[in-house]
């Protein structure tokens, strides 16, 4: 820390000065005592404000939080040498708020002061704390002396994830244990059909209700109860963003809510990313991929590049075969969707949802605007319908619609699509 004088030293020293020039010029003895009390002051500030130092450490009570949540920043103080009044500022990065700006606290020498200050999660991210700005002014106001520290706490915000109500269901199932029912037959739950008794049948399958009731032995098949692979796609290349908001948080509130809704299903879930450059979390299961998955998300930035690798460079172990591929993307760059229509001629059950852009773009100034917005539209309707011809579900999703409306869309169309191929 470098001292430096306050205003109140100069002040106190003026007035010192003035009152013994007048009370020699003047012969009155008591200006010349009156400049005793500010000369007195002024020697005391040039005694204890030669060492004006402070310990700083700074700690939070969670590493991790959610979105509206409040957390608790703990910094302890200590003054070093001597007794100080220091002014405290938190430094927060953007998303993170402080309820309260400065506090100003007295500190002993060698006493440790802690105190705790509530910061409010406003946006998800991975941020670093720790920057505290500190102004030291010794007990008597005459010195003061500045210093900053710099952020040395992680804390991940996750974004919130409400429960959805339903979930896609995959094509083709894996032979895990799981909550999807599988298309084929064998011993399950739910009954998918009754046939009579074939020599060879497992008699725990025999359906003895169907048997009194025909005079006869009448077997009961099941559909077993598996899991799927779930992949998500984030299209992390383009973007369309109005201050704070963008599709990019559309991607990933979205892509936090499947996952947490698939893990719970007890699915296997992973994750790529196609920006500037492919990152990928092959899937799993579990609370500990679930923690990875968002800890991925997180990471999750814009990152415009002239060097594409496409669908090419997703690695075959990211995207099993029969896997359920989920895309997010606001379908704005044609190298993504030429990708998401790589990735769709794979052995992978594919589906998209388009982040709309609308929601983000400023009104429409003049006719002009309004037609070149007329002709974007139109564009992005040709990408979906060459999507819907190849049997690629698209859902629109808008930020004030519920996820699940676009859901509900896309089930629509696989289930359109399954019955007309069946």
């Amino acid at each position: 820390m470098t001292r430096r004088p306050t205003y109140r030293l100069g002040a106190y020293v003026a007035l010192a000065v003035v009152a013994v020039v007048g009370g020699l010029a003047l012969a009155r003895p008591e200006l010349v005592a009156l400049a005793a009390s500010p000369a007195l002051l002024v020697g005391l500030g040039l005694i204890t404000g030669r060492r004006l130092d402070v310990a700083v450490g700074v700690a939070v009570d969670r590493q991790r939080g959610v979105e509206g949540q409040d957390l608790e920043l703990l910094v302890t103080l200590t003054a070093i040498g001597r007794a100080a009044r220091v002014e405290v500022a938190i430094v927060l990065p953007n998303g993170l708020t402080a309820i309260d700006d400065a506090v100003i606290v007295r500190l002993e020498a060698g006493v440790a002061r802690s105190l705790r200050v509530a910061v409010r999660c406003e946006r998800w991210g991975a941020y670093r704390l720790g920057a505290v700005r500190l102004r030291v002014v010794d007990p008597y106001g005459m010195f003061s002396a500045t210093a900053a520290t710099r952020p040395t706490t992680t804390l991940k915000v996750y974004p919130q994830a409400p429960v959805l109500r339903r979930l896609l269901a995959p094509l083709e199932t894996q032979l895990q244990l799981g909550a999807v029912r599988s298309r084929h037959r064998a011993t399950g739950v739910e009954l998918a059909e009754l046939r009579p008794y074939i020599p060879g049948d497992d008699a725990r399958a025999i359906s003895w209700r169907a048997t009194a009731r025909r005079q006869e032995l009448w077997v009961a098949e099941r559909h077993p109860e598996r899991s799927g692979d779930v992949v998500l796609v984030l299209d992390t290349l383009a973007e369309a963003r109005a201050g704070e908001a963008g599709t990019l948080d559309l991607a990933v509130r979205a892509a936090t809510v499947l996952l947490s809704g698939h893990l719970a299903r007890r699915d296997r879930v992973g994750i790529v990313g196609l920006g500037g450059t492919v990152t990928w979390l092959r899937p799993g299961m579990g609370a500990v991929q679930r923690y990875r998955l968002i800890d991925a998300l997180l990471s999750s930035r814009i990152l415009p590049t002239a060097v594409w690798a496409g669908a090419a460079g997703v690695p075959v172990r990211a995207l099993p075969p029969q896997a359920l591929v989920i895309g997010l993307s606001p379908l704005l760059d044609a190298r993504v969707v030429a990708a998401f229509a790589d990735l769709a001629g794979r052995s992978v059950d594919m589906a998209l949802v388009e982040l709309d852009p609308d929601a983000f773009l400023p009104s429409a100034a003049d006719e002009a605007d309004r037609l070149a917005r007329r002709l974007w539209a139109l564009e992005r309707d040709n990408v979906r319908r060459r999507f819907l011809r190849r049997g690629v579900a698209v859902a629109p999703w808008r930020p004030h619609e519920p996820f699940e409306t676009a859901l509900t869309r896309m089930e629509a169309f696989r289930r359109t699509t399954r019955r007309a191929s069946a």
